[in-house]
């Protein structure tokens, strides 16, 4: 039995994204290894143009690493290499506009679907029909603004969904609402998105402003939060009171809603008891 040893450096032959395949003598790989004779011969080659399995990701040959052609031979050597070839990407944008609505972008592009190249960006600005509105943006992101700016830095496939306006019915004459009034009452709700905010989501985060009538004052995330991280402190109450005021509105009659005064911030702050809370804030910002 004869044994053959051979000994050197490993040859590879890959792309900048190994996601995209290179060709080493006829066979496709997506990172080729092997040890070469020296001084034997060997072709390399790359498509001028490749796409992922999604068809989301598009490459585009460059350039390879030793300056030669996409397409060309190179030596054997036992000391081996890395042999690279350059490949640029460009990312699928496909955007719709749900019922109700339009979408345009800044650049134009096709929405149903264009490659665009990687570092590139895009504006998307959704527009309502008449009697509709903007409800969000789905799918690679989401966002309730009208316009979003994609970095394209991936495919980004996105929605943009409108509803019609939230309604509230009732079948028969909606009891006042007198304090201590037993009544039964069914109601009815149309439109809307189907949304939901998450105010606890929200308290985590950073960067989230209290609108104090002085100045805005930043809290720390969780800062609205009892210890469980869970549940709202009195902070916390008084600033989700304040927001819910708009939405509160809407699932009232149109004349009570009319007639409910606007409280602010201070008010919410002052029903719940925050007031020391509030002021350990004041006093920190004036620190900074």
């Amino acid at each position: 039995m004869a044994l053959r040893l051979r000994f050197g450096g490993l040859t590879i032959v890959r792309a900048s994204d190994t996601s995209g395949a290179v060709s080493v003598d006829g066979g496709n790989y997506n990172v080729y290894r092997n040890l070469f004779d020296n001084g034997s011969s060997h072709s390399v080659s790359v498509a001028d143009t490749q796409f992922t399995g999604d068809n989301r990701t598009r490459f585009r040959f460059a350039s390879w690493s030793d300056l030669g052609a996409r397409t060309h031979a190179i030596t054997g050597s036992l000391s081996g290499g890395t042999l690279t070839a350059a490949l640029d990407r460009d990312f699928k944008l496909i955007a719709t506009a749900g019922a109700g609505g339009t979408i345009a972008s800044n650049p134009v592009v096709d929405l149903a679907g264009e490659f665009m190249a990687e570092g590139s960006s895009v504006q998307l600005t959704a527009t309502a029909d008449s009697g509709r509105f903007f409800g969000c943006w789905v799918g690679d992101t989401t966002s309730t603004n009208t316009v979003v700016t994609l970095p394209m830095a991936r495919p980004f496939t996105v929605v943009a969904t409108f509803a019609t306006t939230l309604g509230m019915s009732s079948g028969a004459a909606r009891p006042d609402g007198v304090m201590g009034a037993t009544y039964a009452d069914t109601l009815r709700v149309t439109g809307g998105t189907g949304m939901f905010r998450d105010y606890v989501g929200e308290m985590k985060q950073e960067g989230l402003q209290l609108p104090d009538a002085a100045r805005p004052l930043q809290v720390a995330p969780g800062g609205l939060l009892q210890s469980d991280r869970l549940h709202a402190n009195r902070l916390g109450m008084a600033w989700m009171g304040f927001c819910l005021q708009d939405e509160v509105r809407q699932l009232l009659p149109a004349a009570r809603a009319a007639a409910l005064p606007v409280a602010s911030f201070e008010q919410f702050v002052n029903a719940a008891g925050a007031e020391s809370e509030v002021a350990d804030l004041r006093a920190a910002a004036q620190k900074r």
